[in-house]
């Protein structure tokens, strides 16, 4: 009897996501996708902006553009080349020569064979025998590959086998690292500027860089977009459906309909549709029209907050409708007025009845920010597609984000039970 009264459903689900997120770890495929749809997020970074900007020095103007690297009160830092790294295998190595820091290593030519496994506009990937999969830039191989059968196409299921042949080469610059298997070497060094604040004239363009926990700003894809999304999305949903909801309850007739037709209209037309809708159609007629900035992120938000808003509005609606008219009529009997009762005498307590349904509307919301892949914006499902047609696995991408998301409303879940408990009256 004791183990019958288990909460068997959530050691299912906590065992079932231990599993998955230690598969998501350790397996090289899953954690590539891992990577990739949270938006490759590193600890800190020096990479804080792309920059360009006009700088005028002892009268001359010019342009420096770049990377921003550091920066104080009076300079920044500007890395004007990014540094070039390339990791060469020891078995094709024929020759390396050493002077200091430097070397200059000389590979043989190499025979690549195995499953044509899918391409890329820049690269083939081939499965080799042992299971590996390799990629081999097309412009690194000679023209001519060896396809078998004849003109066949890529395939993940082995029917198609490829043979290539890279040249041999030779690499030089800095040494970076010597392992048991390869050797980095820096092609190409950085080049660095110090530009004094006062000497920038113009700034042409300012855009997000690296995405780190020392530069959040950055962290503008995956599931930081999500995150994004979903909180700004669902604040300004809450402050419609209130609104819209007192419009309802109000005596005055014009708001009244107002609002029934807003909750009617919106309730029956899909979410995705009011999304296209507002990326399409809305978003650019009031930039073009009222000349206010619309970006992408922007119209998500309001299309996301304007369709959830009518359902919010029918649930503070009812829970302000489920207090005691006795309530708001003792409040004025008290001298307040309509608002100062709502304010501080209804409100109070219909919030404690409508929070386990504004608490499921919140995880819906952060569910239904996967619509706006449809208009391109750069969240978690985008970029999970994206990774399953780059790779041709579509399994490991989406059980990726399934995953990530289960664990994102199994937390909400939490948090929101939480609340309710902390709010509730005693019995």
């Amino acid at each position: 009897m004791r183990g019958a009264r288990l909460p068997w459903w959530l050691i299912i689900l906590l065992i079932g996501l231990v599993i998955a997120l230690y598969g998501i770890v350790t397996t090289p495929i899953y954690h590539e996708a891992l990577i990739y749809v949270t938006g490759d997020p590193a600890v800190s970074t020096t990479d804080f902006e792309k920059v360009n900007y006009e700088v005028t020095i002892a009268g001359k103007t010019q342009a420096v553009g770049g990377t921003l690297t550091a920066q104080d009160a009076q300079s920044i830092t500007v890395r004007t080349v990014d540094p070039q790294t390339s990791t060469i295998d020891k078995a094709r190595v024929s020759d390396i020569q050493h002077n200091g820091d430097q070397v200059v290593v000389t590979t043989a030519p190499q025979t690549i064979a195995g499953i044509f496994y899918t391409q890329t506009a820049t690269q083939y990937r081939i499965q080799l025998a042992d299971g590996q999969i390799i990629s081999a830039t097309k412009l690194d191989v000679r023209a001519t590959q060896k396809l078998t059968p004849d003109n066949c196409q890529p395939d993940t299921q082995g029917s198609c086998q490829i043979s290539v042949t890279v040249p041999s080469s030779t690499i030089s610059g800095k040494l970076l690292a010597d392992t048991v298997t390869s050797y980095t070497i820096q092609t190409v060094d950085p080049v660095f500027v110090i530009i004094q604040r006062a000497a920038i004239t113009t700034i042409i363009s300012e855009k997000s860089a690296k995405c780190a926990l020392n530069n959040l700003g950055s962290c503008q894809e995956g599931i930081f977009l999500t995150l994004f999304l979903t909180l700004t999305s669902y604040a300004l949903a809450l402050v419609i459906g209130l609104v819209i909801a007192l419009m309802r309850i109000s005596s005055q007739p014009v708001l009244k309909n107002f609002a029934i037709l807003y909750v009617e209209v919106v309730r029956g037309i899909p979410i995705l549709v009011i999304l296209l809708l507002f990326y399409f159609a809305i978003g650019p007629w009031i930039r073009d029209n009222l000349n206010v900035p619309m970006p992408e992120v922007l119209r998500a938000i309001l299309g996301l907050s304007f369709a959830y808003g009518a359902f919010l509005a029918e649930i503070f609606r009812a829970g302000i409708q489920s207090i005691s008219r006795g309530q708001m009529e003792a409040a004025r009997s008290l001298g307040m007025n309509y608002f100062q009762a709502m304010r501080h005498i209804v409100l109070p307590q219909a919030i404690r009845v409508v929070l386990p349904p504004i608490g499921n509307d919140f995880i819906a919301m952060l569910k239904d920010t996967s619509l706006v892949a449809a208009i391109s914006l750069s969240e978690m499902t985008l970029r999970a597609e994206l990774l399953a047609a780059k790779t041709s696995r579509p399994f490991q991408a989406f059980i990726t984000i399934a995953v990530l998301y289960l664990i994102m409303t199994l937390i909400l879940s939490f948090i929101v039970r939480v609340i309710e408990n902390r709010v509730r009256l005693p019995a």
